[in-house]
């Protein structure tokens, strides 16, 4: 039996959130106020329902988790 949704909901949302947060650069110097921003933006949670349906469709045709993961991210920027 599959895993109730809010549980499978909140393990894409704790993916996601690690890979947006390795892909997203601090920043230093004159661009840190830029960058920082772009994470405020963009780690601030939620349901992350985008990334999940990309997740759940490439499971179900196969496609690889890595490269679903940076699509799912890209989505969600």
């Amino acid at each position: 039996m599959s895993e109730p949704i809010e549980t499978a909901l909140a393990a894409n949302a704790a993916r996601i959130e690690a890979a947006l947060e390795a892909l997203l650069p601090k920043g230093d110097g004159y661009e840190e106020d830029l960058y920082e921003a772009m994470r405020y933006a963009c780690l601030g949670g939620g349901k992350r329902m985008r990334p999940f349906l990309v997740m759940e469709t490439s499971g179900l045709f196969g496609v690889d988790e890595a490269c679903a993961l940076r699509v799912a991210c890209a989505i969600e920027l």
